[in-house]
């Protein structure tokens, strides 16, 4: 329960330590997720260059990215019990900006796979219970929007690192890639640093309330004591909610890693217009995390599972059989629009079903089979366009799984509450 000094805010007063807790959130998914998978695209092309890589061996260090997220997806409930949010979001946006200035340091492949590998497990560390900690910080008809604030500062990465990292690399040429690594990896590592000085786990150590009243127990200590386990590994509904997640990476990065070369290749665009039209994904998608939130409270978290897949799955279909390019372009201001909402409202559900001490475990669960999406579908999508000579087969795949995860949205309960975590 929450401790008798705990209040809700007096009469007049506007603010409350729980913005502050967006605040960080939205600049943990910034760095740890944004500046890391956005300057990794950025940096790739002077990194291949200087380092005399092909490209198999920097497709490995995306991989070793991903396989480092998916390890650390199973070890992130246990860590935030054990420690609280505070020091596993702090220390672990802390690795991945460390891991990021070391990258710009390197002059060894090998190095760079084990830095990609921490980098992408520490940033698992930091985003997970960055998009859970709203459980405990707002109350339910609040937190899906406070969600998707958070997860909002991912696609701003797009957008800072597509003027930074050109910046450096034409002031240095191909050693450019090297200073904007220092420059991301500085800026997230000083993140890390003001996360371990100003988060705060719970309302209550503050001698506040959740945002918008109590609607259900806080968790007052770290620890492992009375912590029911098995509700999060042995729950059906857990790991059905997993399986829409591996459902929604599995279909939209075959969209994310081909859309340029797609367009350049089979459709006859320049790059530098293909280019224009994959910023909108950067733009629309800040937007989106916003606007997939406030779905969520205003209708249910159902409602918006089964409305963004939809529109996914309309988008890469049009996307693969179309030619006007108006149409690509509102191809790449769709999918960015929908690009954080499967994100937003798992983390979201998740909180809602098992509570503030549970949901990082669950969304743990939940990004372990979204990593192995990540992982499988670039190049399940890259071996249908040898088989068949062209992307459209796997675009009309990716818009299959999409509806897929859609209809398996459709059975569950449009009002979900902690006590359902077994049943859909």
């Amino acid at each position: 329960m929450i401790e008798s000094k705990a209040r809700d805010l007096p009469r007049g007063r506007r603010w409350h330590y729980a913005y502050l807790i967006v605040s960080l959130g939205a600049l943990n998914t910034l760095g740890a997720q944004g500046f890391l998978r956005f300057g990794y695209t950025m940096t790739l092309p002077s990194m291949r260059e200087e380092l005399g890589l092909n490209f198999a061996q920097t497709g490995l260090l995306a991989t070793a990215n991903y396989c480092g997220y998916t390890l650390a997806a199973l070890a992130v409930g246990w860590l935030v019990v054990r420690l609280g949010s505070r020091w596993t979001i702090g220390c672990g946006v802390a690795a991945v900006g460390l891991a990021m200035i070391l990258s710009g340091l390197s002059q060894n492949y090998e190095v760079l796979i084990a830095l990609q590998l921490v980098a992408g497990a520490c940033g698992l560390l930091a985003t997970t219970p960055s998009m859970t900690l709203a459980t405990a910080w707002f109350a339910r008809h609040r937190r899906g929007l406070a969600t998707g604030a958070i997860s909002s500062g991912a696609p701003l990465g797009s957008l800072v690192t597509g003027l930074v990292i050109p910046a450096f690399i034409l002031a240095y040429g191909v050693t450019g890639w090297r200073y904007g690594w220092f420059a991301l990896g500085g800026a997230v590592l000083v993140i890390g640093i003001v996360n371990l000085l100003l988060l705060r786990n719970r309302p209550a150590d503050v001698g506040l309330a959740p945002l918008g009243g109590q609607d259900e127990p806080q968790p007052t200590a770290t620890g492992q004591a009375g912590v029911q386990w098995g509700l999060v590994y042995r729950s059906p509904l857990v790991w059905y909610l997993a399986l829409l997640g591996l459902a929604s990476t599995l279909s939209t990065i075959s969209f994310t890693t081909f859309y340029a070369s797609y367009l350049t290749g089979e459709r006859g665009l320049d790059a530098a217009t293909a280019g224009r039209f994959w910023a909108l994904t950067g733009i629309f998608g800040i937007a989106g995390g916003f606007l997939w939130g406030w779905a969520s409270d205003r209708f249910s978290r159902k409602f918006a599972l089964v409305f963004s897949y939809t529109v996914q799955a309309a988008t890469f279909a049009a996307f693969g059989l179309n030619a006007d390019p108006a149409l690509y372009a509102l191809c790449a201001v769709l999918y960015g629009a929908t690009s954080r909402a499967n994100f937003a409202v798992m983390a979201t559900l998740c909180g809602d079903l098992l509570g503030p001490r549970l949901a990082a475990a669950a969304f743990g669960i939940n990004n372990l089979l979204a990593g192995v999406g990540l992982a499988l579908g670039p190049t399940a999508a890259g071996y249908i366009a040898d088989v068949t000579a062209s992307f459209v087969p796997s675009f009309l795949v990716s818009a299959a799984v999409a509806a897929l995860g859609a209809l398996g949205s459709l059975p569950l309960k449009a009002e979900a509450r902690p006590t359902a975590a077994r049943q859909l």
